[in-house]
Protein backbone atom coordinates (compact mmCIF):
# COMPACT_ATOMS: atom_id res chain seq x y z
CA UNK A 1 0.00 0.00 0.00
CA UNK A 2 2.51 2.69 0.66
CA UNK A 3 5.80 2.11 0.61
CA UNK A 4 8.65 3.95 3.95
CA UNK A 5 7.07 5.89 6.34
CA UNK A 6 6.19 9.07 3.79
CA UNK A 7 2.29 8.80 3.75
CA UNK A 8 -0.84 10.78 4.68
CA UNK A 9 -2.47 9.67 8.13
CA UNK A 10 -5.82 11.05 7.53
CA UNK A 11 -5.69 9.14 3.95
CA UNK A 12 -4.63 5.90 5.52
CA UNK A 13 -7.35 6.30 8.23
CA UNK A 14 -10.08 6.80 5.79
CA UNK A 15 -9.07 3.67 3.75
CA UNK A 16 -9.00 1.48 7.22
CA UNK A 17 -12.35 2.58 8.14
CA UNK A 18 -13.70 2.37 4.58
CA UNK A 19 -12.30 -1.23 4.89
CA UNK A 20 -14.63 -1.86 7.37
CA UNK A 21 -11.90 -4.30 9.03
CA UNK A 22 -11.81 -5.83 12.61
CA UNK A 23 -8.08 -6.24 13.20
CA UNK A 24 -5.23 -3.33 12.24
CA UNK A 25 -1.93 -4.26 11.65
CA UNK A 26 0.67 -1.62 12.25
CA UNK A 27 4.10 -2.42 11.69
CA UNK A 28 6.00 0.80 11.48
CA UNK A 29 9.08 -0.39 13.81
CA UNK A 30 8.77 -0.08 17.45
CA UNK A 31 8.39 3.92 18.90
CA UNK A 32 6.96 4.78 16.20
CA UNK A 33 4.01 2.59 15.44
CA UNK A 34 2.99 2.75 19.39
CA UNK A 35 3.38 6.51 19.17
CA UNK A 36 1.10 6.80 15.46
CA UNK A 37 -1.41 4.07 17.35
CA UNK A 38 -1.93 6.51 20.35
CA UNK A 39 -2.16 9.48 18.12
CA UNK A 40 -4.57 7.80 16.04
CA UNK A 41 -6.54 4.87 17.76
CA UNK A 42 -9.83 7.30 18.47
CA UNK A 43 -10.21 7.61 14.78
CA UNK A 44 -9.93 4.46 13.80
CA UNK A 45 -12.90 1.76 13.54
CA UNK A 46 -11.55 -1.38 14.43
CA UNK A 47 -11.84 -3.88 17.26
CA UNK A 48 -8.03 -4.49 17.65
CA UNK A 49 -5.13 -2.83 17.11
CA UNK A 50 -1.98 -4.49 17.19
CA UNK A 51 1.69 -3.39 16.75
CA UNK A 52 3.69 -5.82 14.69
CA UNK A 53 7.14 -4.37 14.63
CA UNK A 54 9.41 -6.01 11.97
CA UNK A 55 6.88 -8.71 11.61
CA UNK A 56 6.15 -7.84 8.02
CA UNK A 57 9.80 -8.07 6.72
CA UNK A 58 9.98 -11.99 8.32
CA UNK A 59 6.66 -12.77 6.43
CA UNK A 60 7.89 -10.71 3.06
CA UNK A 61 11.35 -12.69 3.44
CA UNK A 62 13.29 -9.18 3.63
CA UNK A 63 14.69 -10.19 6.75
CA UNK A 64 16.39 -13.50 7.63
CA UNK A 65 15.72 -14.91 11.32
CA UNK A 66 18.54 -16.35 13.38
CA UNK A 67 18.51 -20.23 12.73
CA UNK A 68 16.49 -22.16 14.59
CA UNK A 69 18.86 -23.60 17.12
CA UNK A 70 19.11 -20.13 18.76
CA UNK A 71 15.63 -19.31 18.27
CA UNK A 72 14.87 -22.20 20.53
CA UNK A 73 17.10 -21.26 23.11
CA UNK A 74 15.24 -17.70 22.29
CA UNK A 75 18.01 -16.25 21.91
CA UNK A 76 16.92 -14.70 18.71
CA UNK A 77 17.66 -11.43 20.21
CA UNK A 78 21.47 -11.62 20.86
CA UNK A 79 21.36 -12.18 16.79
CA UNK A 80 19.35 -8.89 16.41
CA UNK A 81 21.42 -6.83 19.25
CA UNK A 82 24.59 -8.00 16.67
CA UNK A 83 23.27 -7.27 13.17
CA UNK A 84 21.59 -4.15 14.34
CA UNK A 85 23.44 -2.90 17.24
CA UNK A 86 22.65 0.93 16.67
CA UNK A 87 19.19 0.51 16.37
CA UNK A 88 17.87 -1.95 19.36
CA UNK A 89 21.29 -1.59 21.88
CA UNK A 90 18.79 1.19 24.31
CA UNK A 91 15.91 -1.40 23.79
CA UNK A 92 17.77 -4.10 24.73
CA UNK A 93 20.69 -3.27 26.84
CA UNK A 94 18.53 -0.44 29.13
CA UNK A 95 15.03 -0.60 28.02
CA UNK A 96 14.44 -4.64 29.53
CA UNK A 97 16.33 -4.51 32.41
CA UNK A 98 14.58 -1.25 33.78
CA UNK A 99 10.85 -2.69 32.68
CA UNK A 100 12.24 -5.89 35.31
CA UNK A 101 13.19 -3.66 37.64
CA UNK A 102 10.05 -1.85 37.23
CA UNK A 103 8.04 -4.83 37.48
CA UNK A 104 10.07 -6.69 40.31
CA UNK A 105 9.80 -2.80 42.68
CA UNK A 106 6.16 -2.74 41.80
CA UNK A 107 5.60 -6.50 43.01
CA UNK A 108 7.67 -5.86 46.43
CA UNK A 109 5.28 -2.68 46.92
CA UNK A 110 2.52 -4.48 46.29
CA UNK A 111 3.32 -7.23 48.74
CA UNK A 112 4.41 -4.88 51.59
CA UNK A 113 1.47 -3.02 51.65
Amino acid sequence: MYKGYNFNTNEVIKRINDSNTDILFVGLGVTRQEKWIIENYKYINVELIIAVGGWFQYLAENKKRAPKFLRQLHLEWLIKLINEFSVVWKRYLIGVPLFFYRVLTKKIQLVIK
